[in-house]
């Protein structure tokens, strides 16, 4: 690879949990940051903690277009979460406001670089098998379609992008997001025992920005980004059950529903960008891609 030249200018559309870390990272590291939320309290921090432009506004509206130029940025990132967790909310924040950004991109010059971090549920289940992004898309939730039609809406303008990359994150944790890894009491009884697959945000805002500081060294493409340990979900329950203090009856309900069982590969970002996870979870194995 190229040594990185890092860019003056990041943009960050949808500035939730990820976004949100995402920034505090570049300010860090001496990037001019801009952020766009829904969420004015998230503007107020952001505004405080060094970021040196934040847009209060809902991503699949037009009220933010002319707030902002493309040209201004030499990378533009879409971190948008799922607002209120329902397929109405998936299908706003992640279909409409993708149709609203390239919208957007082509009322000014284009962006330089675009990064759209998607998700590993784009996936269905492969029997426990590992699988790289040449697998098929075969979503097993509404979430994971609704996620699937967003991709494909870069894909179908991507000849309208300078330079463009999809990064299908694993399931992301990290402070203020692990409860779901401590949080769980093991099923004796359950026969089907799925992979997780897993990224720290940490792990996710660096490879985010290994990216934007030298796009041009990576070729537009989609790519897996996990911590390419896969942990069967039983080892992640008795791990917690070790360590965790007994939960109260009515917080230790969780869902038994099936999902699909994967090993999802990150080798080919790790192999393209000299990428590698920093913080792998204690109960990860350790056998890899």
């Amino acid at each position: 690879m190229t040594t990185p030249t890092q860019p003056a200018s990041l943009l960050i559309l949808g500035c939730g949990y990820l976004g949100t870390k995402l920034a505090t990272l570049a300010v860090s590291r001496g990037w001019r940051v801009g952020a766009l939320t829904r969420n004015p309290h998230t503007c107020q921090h952001l505004s405080s903690n060094g970021v040196h432009l934040t847009v209060e506004a809902d991503l699949h509206s037009a009220s933010w277009h002319e707030k902002l130029s493309a040209s201004d940025w030499s990378v533009v990132v879409n971190c948008v979460g799922s607002g209120d967790g329902t397929p109405e909310g998936y299908r706003s924040s992640y279909v409409e406001g993708m149709h609203s950004i390239l919208k957007w991109h082509l009322l000014s010059d284009p962006m330089l670089s675009f990064i759209y971090t998607s998700s590993a549920s784009v996936y269905g289940d492969f029997e426990g098998a590992w699988i790289d992004e040449s697998a098929p898309t075969l979503p097993a939730s509404d979430q994971g379609r609704i996620i699937l039609e967003s991709e494909q809406i870069i894909l179908s303008q991507s000849e309208t992008l300078a330079h463009w990359n999809i990064l299908r994150l694993g399931g992301l944790y990290g402070p203020e997001r692990d409860a779901f890894l401590r949080a769980r009491n093991p099923n004796p009884d359950a026969e089907y025992d799925p992979f997780l697959n897993l990224i720290h945000v940490a792990d996710a805002c660096n490879a985010i920005l290994r990216i934007a500081e030298s796009p041009t060294s990576v070729r537009s493409r989609v790519y897996n980004l996990t911590d390419n340990h896969p942990t069967r979900r039983s080892e992640i329950d008795q791990w917690a059950q070790s360590r965790a203090t007994r939960l109260k009856p009515e917080t230790s309900r969780r869902s038994f529903t099936k999902r699909p069982n994967r090993r999802i590969s990150a080798s080919a970002f790790m192999s393209d960008t000299g990428w590698a996870p920093q913080h792998l979870p204690p109960f990860a194995q350790n056998t890899q891609a």
